[in-house]
């Protein structure tokens, strides 16, 4: 009884430390989402070329592009501010096929400071100086529709500040894009009660998921544990019996002997 008694009280503890888990996660000040690019400060490789100036990239009109000058490895760059810290998706909104082909090849970079006038060699060099992240996409892989590249940074980027897009080909030619548009996390008062994000989500499923089989574990065990001793019971018990059998069979043999006639 004292050993079920105590499988008990495990499983009771199980019981409210996933509680207290739940509890816990769900008071924790979140990060909500937040645009980290419409009328922040961008610029590009060229001079801003009316009708088309490197603000329209991030106006936050899809009806609107942004194309530099002719150029080899042309860029454009957004100053995302404090706001870059937690970058968690980057949509790039193409161009009309007419001003920059589909087929062309791009690098969305993350950076710590202005990327000036590096080309994307340097910039995706393993030795790279404040490069955080960076990817090659081109408008082929876009979405049907709008025309959407979307791309979600990996979870440890932080602390970015700019977001550079820039032509990898070695053709002189222009970068021309739709809109960039940047959602990052920033810090607010409250509490997160769901998953606001892909990777908040991911990790939600993660923690849920550990403390599932952690349950499952423990139950398993508990009921091992229980099988154990009642058959360690079990068997103390058939020995005890055959104790006892055998020494009435002594007993009763003894007796005999004495009372047999001389």
């Amino acid at each position: 009884m004292a050993r079920r008694a105590f499988l008990f009280r495990l499983f009771d503890l199980i019981f409210v430390s996933v509680l207290l888990c739940f509890n816990g996660q769900a008071e924790k000040p979140c990060l909500s989402p937040s645009n980290a690019s419409t009328g922040r400060p961008s610029s590009m490789t060229s001079p801003d070329r009316p009708p088309f100036p490197a603000s329209n990239g991030n106006d936050g009109n899809v009806s609107t592009y942004f194309e530099t000058a002719a150029a080899v490895q042309p860029w454009w760059e957004l100053d995302m501010g404090s706001d870059g810290d937690h970058v968690e998706l980057v949509q790039i909104y193409c161009a009309p096929l007419a001003v920059m082909p589909a087929e062309v090849a791009f690098g969305v970079f993350i950076l710590q400071q202005p990327g000036g006038q590096r080309q994307p060699a340097e910039l995706m060099s393993p030795n790279a100086t404040g490069t955080l992240w960076y990817n090659v996409t081109s408008c082929s892989q876009a979405t049907s529709g709008q025309r959407v590249v979307s791309l979600i940074p990996d979870e440890h980027v932080l602390g970015g500040r700019y977001l550079r897009v820039q032509r990898i080909d070695s053709a002189s030619a222009p970068l021309a894009l739709t809109e960039v548009n940047v959602t990052s996390l920033v810090h607010v008062n409250g509490a997160c009660l769901e998953p606001y994000s892909p990777h908040q989500a991911a990790a939600g499923q993660h923690t849920v998921a550990i403390i599932i089989v952690a349950v499952i574990l423990a139950a398993a065990v508990g009921y091992f544990v229980l099988r154990y001793f009642r058959r360690k019971r079990s068997v103390r018990r058939y020995q005890r019996v055959i104790e006892l059998t055998t020494l009435m069979e002594g007993s009763q043999a003894r007796s005999s002997t004495l009372t047999e006639p001389v």
